[in-house]
Formats: structure tokens, C-alpha cells, sequence
């Protein structure tokens, strides 16, 4: 070598020196220098520098310099000396699984099999991977090595995977070695071991189902495949089936007959209920629907489905009417199945779930009870029916509905009484609700209306009146309490003055000022005390009146105008054969107004609109 080249290369090394020394903690700058010397063809330098390194570095470091030594002697050196590096290495760093897994595929390289397979055992038995993903990994490794040179230890790797990393996918990958060649019963027994040590609920379950089932229909029976099928139905949850479904109803269709077929889309129709409530559980309405399938098609899951449903929990607070009106419509409809098929059991939690369950005073409606005491009643058990709906009132603090099925109930028990005997003193249930029913409802009409003809169909007149003044006091609607009143005292006279109780519908309908006045012209039509014209006379001041405050520049109609004409053209109609004489015309600030002139100048369309779409001649 020449003077010139001892020196540069001379330099070089001095550099190196320089660099490692003033930071030995840098492994990238030892590296760099052992390899520089490799390619000087200075073994002996490079382990050198190798070894100067290993006293320098920390353990936590040494993984690295450890393979870059082991893979220098692996291209310069024996083998020997390259399990030499790699036994030292272990030595200092046993749990170190990536200087292992270099190791184990230098042996494999090497051909050294034998010696390969004691060193996997050494590392999975006394320095196994803390980490359970790299612990997996090395089985994986042997698994790997087996498969290809030794398939009888292959399965013995397996069962070392399995035992310790119980993956679907592990299982999967056992099942598929030994089904290549067939093992059947093998095979068979992998699969099964799988479906049990594995949780319905794990990622990919349903495909250990689906490959013991293909097994089973291409070696062993038809009848051993339908049983993997059924149990995958039974056992996993409903959104991890959809594709085993569809190659369930396949299978059927090939081996089974029309009601096996019908079995399976029954149940996969099932499922995707149940996949879809879990992810909706405020849908009732699905429930509804599932059930109801299931109904058709006789399906001897029906009640095992009912059952489930009506444990899940009832709407929560805050969801309003609309969100009850599903759950009720569903509760209804499983309690008529429970009880054509005298499910007692199913029936008492369905009036539980009813009763209990259900926030009475934000759902607003008495169907919850009204469901369960006509039950009792159509088992005629009176005082249990009547208790459930004292209940009922009081929870829902009288709802409508429970007031009238209740009176309605009452009323047809007191069919075969005789009148005398349902008159005070005697105790009346009847009256007693409707009282119940006008104090909780002081100005509904209609609850007034009922009551008095209640009390008039049981020959109390005067009764009957005293309700309907005290509802017209208490604010209820006038024209429905006064027309009730008028429908009284024509029937009964002794009632009352038919033309006193018109006055005073009058008086009360022009209280209210136009609206009053136009809203319900029944009460001039009826009242016959009055000539006509002095009826018209009250529209027409209105109308004068209407038009004297509008701004006289403006020429359109006003509602309240509008109103007033379209109830004026309603009374002429009704007053029909009462007009004796043609109309006159009123002269007010150059303003006619006929008996009769209703919408001439009004929109005519609205006014056919008000008058229920009918047509009058003004003529």
C-alpha cells in the first residue's frame, strides 16, 4: 500500500476515533465506523469497534448494535460465531423479541431446524414477550416454520397459538390447516372448540359458524349443518348475522322444504328488527311491526320476542304525547295476544309496563288504564276494573277518555234499574263521575251537555238546567251550552222559558263584541221572541259601525266586516220562511246596506269558504 493511501486512510480512522469519542453515546457514529472498517476488509477493527461500543451504550441501546454485529458476522464470519453474538445478546437483553425473531430466521436460514425448534421453546417458555402482541407474534413465527417443514408439529404450534391467543382469526387460521388436507374431524372439533371459547359477541364470531356449517354440508350431514346454523341464530347478537342469514335461506333452499324456507326468512326478517330497535330503542313502532310478522307467520318465537320487548325500557321523561303513543299502540296489541292465549304471566307485566312504567301526567292519555280495566271487565271482575280507573283519574288527573269509558261503563250497568231508583237520595255512580268529570273540567261544553242530558234522560229537568247555567258561569262555550239549554226546554217546557233562554243567549253572544256576534247565528235564528228585522238591525249597526271607524280612503273589507256579512247571509238562510217582508234599505253617510246584501263587496270566495262552501241568492 503506498505512502499516500496509509495516510488518507490513516485520516479517515482518526476522524472516526474523534467522532465516537467526543460522543460515544451517538450508536449511529459506532455503526458508521464499523462498517467503514468492514469495507477496508478490517474484520477484526469492526468487532473491535463492535465491542468498545457494547461497554459504552446502555442496555435499552444495545438491541441495535447487537443485530448489526450479528448481521456483520452473518456475511463475514461462521456460523458459529453468529450464534456466539446472538447467545450473548440474549444473555444480556432475554426479552428482547427483536433480537429473537433475527435469530430465528438466521436458523431458519441455516437449515439448523433442530436447533431452531430449541430456541423457539427457550423463548416462548422462559422469555416469552411481555408484550401480548409481540408474544403472539413469535407463536405466529413457529406456526409459520412448522407449516412449512413439519405439519404434525404445525398442529402442536396451533394449539400453543390458540391456548394463549384465543383470536377468532387465530381459530380461523387453525381451522383452515387442517381442512387443507381434510382433517374432518379435526376440523370439526377446532370449530366447535372455537364457537364455545369464543363470546357471541367477539368481531368476526359469526364466520366460525360459517365455516363449521360449510364444513358439516360438504363432509358431514344436512341435518348437523341446519343444527350450526340455528344455534348461530339463537347465539349471536342480531347485527352480526345478515350475511350467515343469506346463506342460511340458501342452504334451506337446496336441502329444506317451504317451512324450513319460511323459518329462516321469519328469522332473518327477526333480526333486522332487533338490529335496528338496538339501534333506535325509541321506535315502538318497529316492535309493533315485528311482532305482528311474527303473528303471521305463526311463528313459535312469538311470545319469547313479546317477552324480550316488554322487559325494554319504557319512553323516557321529556318525549312528550307523540313519543308515548307508540309504545302504548304496542303494549295494546301484545296484551290481546297474551290474553287469546291466556298468557297470564305476559299479561301481568304488560299491565305493569302500562300502569307503572309510563309518566301518566306528560303522556295526557287514559288508554294505559282503559286497556287494563277492560280486561278485568271482560272478565268480570267490576271492583278491579273500577279500581284501575279511579287510579287512572287520578294519575292522569281526569283525562277525558277515562271519564267517558268510565261513564260509559256506569251507564250500561244501570240499564236494568229502574229510573226512581237512580235518583237522589239513592247513590248514583253515574252522576258521581260526571260531577268528578265538571269539576275537572269547568269549561267544557261538552262534559256539561253529557251530564245534562244524563240527568234529563233519568227525569230530572230542572237538574239538567242547573248543570248548563252553571257551566254557561264557569266559562264553557256559550253556543253549545245555550243550544243544549234551548234543546232542553223545547222537549221538556217545564224546564224553562225557551224565549227567556234566547234573550240571554243573545245577551251572552253580543258580550263579546263582533265576534260574538257573527259567530254563531243559531241563536237569533232561534230565538222567535224577536222579529227580524230587529235581528238585522243588529248586524247592520254593526256593519255601519265597522265602516264609519275604517280610514275612508280605504276601500277593502275588513275580517271583522267580512264576518259580520257572511253571519248576516247565514241568518237570512236559515230564517227562510220567517221573512214576511222584501228588505229595506238603511241610509247611513251614503251607505246602503240590504237585508241580504252580503258579500257584494266582500271576497267571495272567503265567503263560500265561511259558509261550509254554500251558495245564497241576495235577490
Amino acid at each position: 500500500m503506498s505512502d499516500v493511501s496509509l495516510s488518507n486512510l490513516y485520516d479517515a480512522r482518526k476522524k472516526y476515533e474523534s467522532l465516537v469519542m467526543s460522543h460515544p453515546k451517538e450508536l449511529n457514529n459506532w455503526l458508521r465506523y464499523a462498517s467503514w472498517e468492514e469495507s477496508q476488509a478490517e474484520l477484526e477493527r469492526a468487532r473491535s469497534i463492535f465491542e468498545r461500543c457494547l461497554t459504552t451504550l446502555s442496555h435499552a441501546q444495545q438491541y441495535r448494535l447487537w443485530i448489526a454485529y450479528a448481521d456483520l458476522e452473518m456475511r463475514c464470519g461462521e456460523p458459529n460465531s453468529v450464534k456466539n453474538v446472538f447467545q450473548r445478546a440474549l444473555d444480556l437483553l432475554p426479552f428482547e423479541h427483536r433480537v429473537w425473531w433475527r435469530y430465528t430466521t438466521f436458523l431458519e436460514a441455516l437449515g439448523d431446524f433442530g436447533f431452531l425448534r430449541r430456541t423457539f421453546q427457550d423463548w416462548l417458555t422462559r422469555f416469552a414477550p411481555k408484550d401480548p402482541r409481540e408474544s403472539e407474534r413469535a407463536v405466529l413465527g413457529l406456526v409459520s416454520f412448522e407449516k412449512k417443514y413439519e405439519k404434525a408439529n404445525a398442529r402442536r404450534a396451533y394449539e400453543m397459538l390458540v391456548g394463549r391467543h384465543g383470536s377468532v382469526t387465530n381459530w380461523l387460521s387453525y381451522g383452515t390447516f387442517l381442512e387443507s388436507p381434510l382433517d374432518f374431524l379435526a376440523a370439526q372439533s377446532v370449530y366447535r372448540r372455537a364457537i364455545q371459547a369464543t363470546a357471541p359477541t367477539a368481531p368476526m364470531a359469526a364466520r366460525l359458524y360459517e365455516r363449521l356449517a360449510r364444513l358439516e354440508r360438504t363432509h358431514g350431514t344436512v341435518e348437523a349443518a341446519r343444527a350450526v346454523y340455528r344455534a348461530a341464530m339463537d347465539t349471536l347478537p342480531p347485527g352480526a348475522t345478515e350475511r350467515l342469514a343469506n346463506e342460511y335461506l340458501l342452504f334451506e333452499q337446496q336441502h329444506g322444504g317451504q317451512d324450513d324456507i319460511s323459518a329462516v326468512v321469519t328469522e332473518a326478517q327477526t333480526r333486522r328488527y332487533a338490529a335496528w330497535i338496538e339501534q333506535h330503542p325509541e321506535d315502538w313502532a318497529a316492535r309493533l311491526e315485528c311482532v305482528a310478522m311474527l303473528e303471521a307467520t305463526r311463528s313459535p318465537n312469538l311470545m319469547d320476542t313479546i317477552q324480550m320487548f316488554i322487559g325494554h325500557p319504557a319512553p323516557p321523561s321529556g318525549v312528550g304525547r307523540g313519543g308515548y303513543r307508540g309504545y302504548m299502540a304496542f303494549m295494546d296489541h301484545v296484551a290481546g295476544i297474551a290474553e287469546i292465549r291466556d298468557d297470564r304471566e305476559t299479561l301481568a307485566q304488560v299491565h305493569e309496563a302500562l300502569i307503572d312504567r309510563v309518566d301518566h301526567g306528560e303522556a295526557g292519555s287514559g288508554k294505559p288504564f282503559k286497556i287494563v280495566a277492560y280486561y278485568y271487565l271482560r272478565r268480570h271482575d267490576l271492583d278491579t276494573a273500577r279500581r284501575v280507573l279511579d287510579h287512572g283519574l287520578t294519575e292522569t288527573g281526569g283525562a277525558h277518555s277515562l271519564f267517558e269509558a268510565y261513564v260509559d261503563i256506569e251507564t250500561a250497568l244501570q240499564a236494568t234499574r229502574p229510573i226512581a231508583a237512580l235518583a237522589p237520595p239513592a247513590p248514583n255512580k253515574v252522576r258521581d263521575l260526571y260531577q268528578q268529570w265538571s269539576t275537572a273540567h269547568p269549561t267544557d261544553g261538552g262534559v256539561a251537555e253529557s251530564f245534562a242530558k244524563y240527568e234529563a234522560m233519568i227525569g230530572r229537568p230542572a237538574a239538567a238546567m242547573s248543570v248548563l247555567r252553571a257551566a254557561a258561569g264557569g266559562g264553557a262555550g256559550v253556543a253549545r251550552v245555550y243550544g243544549c239549554m234551548v234543546d232542553l226546554v223545547t222537549a221538556i217546557p217545564s224546564a224553562g222559558d225557551v224565549r227567556a233562554i234566547c234573550h240571554e243567549w243573545v245577551e251572552a253572544q253580543e258580550t263579546v263584541g263582533v265576534a260574538g256576534l257573527a259567530v254563531d247565528p243559531a241563536c237569533y235564528l232561534r230565538h222567535l221572541a224577536l222579529p227580524l228585522d230587529d235581528v238585522d238591525g243588529r248586524f247592520r249597526d254593526a256593519i255601519i259601525d265597522l265602516r264609519r271607524a275604517r280610514d275612508a280612503d280605504v276601500d277593502e273589507v275588513t275580517d271583522d266586516e267580512l264576518a259580520l256579512r257572511v253571519a248576516r247571509g247565514m241568518l237570512l238562510e236559515g230564517a227562510g220562511a220567517r221573512i214576511t217582508a222584501p228588505p229595506t234599505a238603511v241610509e247611513h253617510d251614503d251607505l246602503e246596506i240590504e237585508f241580504g246584501d252580503v258579500d257584494r263587496d266582500a271576497d267571495e270566495e272567503l265567503a263560500a269558504d265561511l259558509l261550509g262552501g254554500s251558495e245564497y241568492d241576495s235577490d
